[in-house]
Order: structure tokens, then C-alpha cells, then sequence
């Protein structure tokens, strides 16, 4: 989470201070953090059998069963994981509540609408963008962290996979609705068991296209949404957003 916040705090120098680019620093950022996580673990990797060295098979997250919910057939599975999921239960909804019913939300949802209105208002808007710009990144660097402890416990070069970039379409599918993205994540993390359960099972497809499997959907979800925000001419964007701002600039 410190590494997270650590590139995010840069993220927002470079686009908040030094009005870049966003999506150019956030490329530049990505490509520089695989390749310094990659120079960091080179001594990790399996071939070098370095893990228990280093204490990583002692420090994992343990599915914890909630007697009862976890018996419910299909919904059941949401209550044998790990004690980061849990609290992503809780996130999510608390992240709305935040958002939508209180007044720092409401100040967070201006300056993404209207900047220059909510710095008239008296809202301090780059120090806003910086404080939720790395509070953004430590959460990133929590869900590498539960990537790396819990769902393939290990560390091995490009564990991601690019299931990052699936974020991208989960945020635009949820239409930046915290309580939509749980649909979203449910398909995304369907879709990506799917391909698990097919591979495991000894289908005759080939392992290679079944690995696609959330990659597509990724790509059909993003056509679904373009299609209906021409429709709809609204998908719900933040009216600023990627747009820098600087108070010299009213």
C-alpha cells in the first residue's frame, strides 16, 4: 500500500502540479512499476526457491468459512474467503455511503464535475485531487497485495496477467457507481472462474483461449457501454475528468 500511495503521490505531481497528461503518466507509471517490480523480485521467483527465505509461504491470507452463509448453495462461496475480502464488503458500501450522503462526497463529486465552481465554493482543489489520488493508489497496492497473499499466494514476474486494465472496463461498466461495481466484478471474476473450471475440468478448448476468456468480455462490456452512452448520451463520467486544473486558469 506505501508503494501504491508512493507512485500515486507522483501520478498526481506530474498531473495535478504539472498538469501532464493522465493518460501518458499513468502508462509511463504502469511500465515503470513492472519493471521495477520485476527487478525487486528477481531473487523471489519459484526457479530460485527463495520464498521461504524471505517468509512469504508464512505470510498468506487463509479462506475463513462463516458457518452457516457458507453452506447456501452458489452465494455461499462469498463467505469462505479471506479476511481482505471481507473487508471489501464493507469498503464498498461505506464508499458509497461516503460519496453520495455526505458532504466531503459531495465535494469530491464537484471537483470531478466542476472544478472551478468548487474552488469558488472554497473547496481546496489540488489538495483534494493529491489526498484522493494517493488514497487511490494505496488501494491499489492493497488489491497487489491480496493478488500476491491470497488468490495465487506466491510471487512470480507479471503475476498481474494485465487483470489491471480490467479495472478500466469495471469502472466505466459501473458508470463510477461504487454499489454497480459489485455486478461488475462479480461478471469479470465470473468470467475469469469460468476459464479456471474449464481448464480444470479437461475440455478439449485450448488453455490458451480460454486464458482470453476475461480479456473479451472486457472488450464486449466496453462496445456494450459505448453503444449505450450514444444512446443514452450520458454513461455517468465525471464531467472533468482527466481535465487539469489550475485556479490561474479562470
Amino acid at each position: 500500500m506505501a508503494i501504491g500511495a508512493t507512485m500515486a503521490a507522483l501520478h498526481a505531481f506530474l498531473t495535478v502540479t504539472m498538469r501532464a497528461n493522465q493518460v501518458v503518466s499513468g502508462l509511463s507509471i504502469t511500465l515503470f512499476g513492472t519493471g521495477f517490480a520485476s527487478f525487486l523480485g528477481q531473487r523471489l521467483g519459484p526457479a530460485t526457491n527463495n520464498f521461504r527465505l524471505v517468509g512469504l509461504k508464512a505470510a498468506r491470507f487463509t479462506p475463513i468459512t462463516i458457518p452457516g452463509l457458507s453452506d447456501i448453495p452458489v452465494a455461499g462461496a462469498l463467505f469462505r474467503q479471506d479476511i481482505i475480502s471481507y473487508a471489501v464488503y464493507l469498503l464498498i458500501p461505506l464508499t458509497w455511503f461516503y460519496l453520495y450522503k455526505t458532504r466531503p462526497g459531495l465535494w469530491l463529486r464537484s471537483i470531478g464535475e466542476d472544478p472551478q465552481t468548487a474552488d469558488a465554493m472554497g473547496i481546496d482543489v489540488v489538495k483534494s485531487k493529491y489526498l484522493y489520488t494517493i488514497l487511490g493508489g494505496a488501494l491499489i497496492g492493497l488489491g497487489g497485495a491480496h493478488l500476491s497473499l491470497s488468490y495465487t499466494p506466491g510471487w512470480s514476474e507479471n503475476i498481474t496477467g494485465g487483470r489491471g486494465w480490467i479495472v478500466v472496463a469495471l469502472v466505466i461498466f459501473s458508470m463510477w457507481n461504487p454499489l454497480r461495481s459489485i455486478w461488475g466484478a462479480l461478471l469479470f471474476g465470473g468470467i475469469n472462474a469460468v476459464q479456471f473450471r474449464l481448464q480444470a475440468s479437461g475440455t478439449n478448448i485450448p488453455a490458451n483461449f480460454l486464458n482470453m476468456l476475461p480479456y473479451l468480455g472486457t472488450i464486449a462490456v466496453l462496445v456494450l457501454m459505448t453503444w449505450w452512452e450514444a444512446l443514452s448520451k450520458k454513461i455517468g463520467a465525471p464531467a472533468a475528468l482527466g481535465v487539469a486544473y489550475m485556479r490561474e486558469d479562470k
